[in-house]
Parts: structure tokens; sequence; C-alpha cells
């Protein structure tokens, strides 16, 4: 446990200092990210452009409140779905995010948007 405890000191920041690293980092969460349905329909072409291009930026901006780098295991496992906005059913607090964490340590965020 000491050992892994210095190898975490010895790494602390690589990523979060390194504009590069933290592209590559954020770039890979975002190769995961898939459509509802596989042919996009509900979702234009400029809809999931704009989408990827938002959370690109959230992720980039927010690194470090996200702890992202701290939590990399668990960011690296993480699949995001986005799918068409739905359609409001007057419940109130209700958003339409749906978070699923499976047994292989699979967390899955659908975004709709």
């Amino acid at each position: 446990a000491i050992e892994d405890m210095y190898a975490d000191i010895q790494t602390e920041g690589l990523i979060a200092k390194n504009p590069h690293r933290r592209q590559e980092f954020v770039a890979n969460i975002l190769s995961r990210t898939r459509l509802a349905d596989e042919e996009g329909e509900g979702l234009s072409v400029l809809d999931q452009l704009g989408a990827f291009r938002r959370l690109s930026s959230i992720l980039e901006e927010n690194f470090e409140k996200l702890y992202m780098e701290d939590y990399g295991r668990m960011w690296e496992n993480l699949v995001i779905i986005l799918s068409p906005p739905r359609q409001k059913r007057g419940t109130r607090g209700e958003n339409g995010f749906k978070f699923t964490y499976s047994a292989n340590e699979i967390v899955t965020v659908h975004i709709p948007i």
C-alpha cells in the first residue's frame, strides 16, 4: 500500500499539468460516446456536433473540478450515450439524465440533447 502511495505521489499532476495529455484523456472519453440509436434518428448532424463540442469544452474546462485525474479509472470506464430530448411529462425535477453502473465497473450516462 505504501508503494502505491509513493507511485501516486510521483505521478500526481502528470495529466492535469500537461495540455497534450489532458486533451488525449478527454478525447478518450469522447471516443466512447455513442448515440442512443445507431442511425442517429431524432438527432441532426448539427445537434450531434454541437453536443460533442459542448461536452468536450465542459470536460476540458472542469478537468480539476471533476477530479478527472484522481478518479481516472472511473472516467476511463465511463460510456456516454447521447439521446434525443425527452418529451416533457410534467414531473418536477426530472431532467432526462440517467446513470447506470454495471457489475464490470462501467458507468453509463444517458444525456438528452
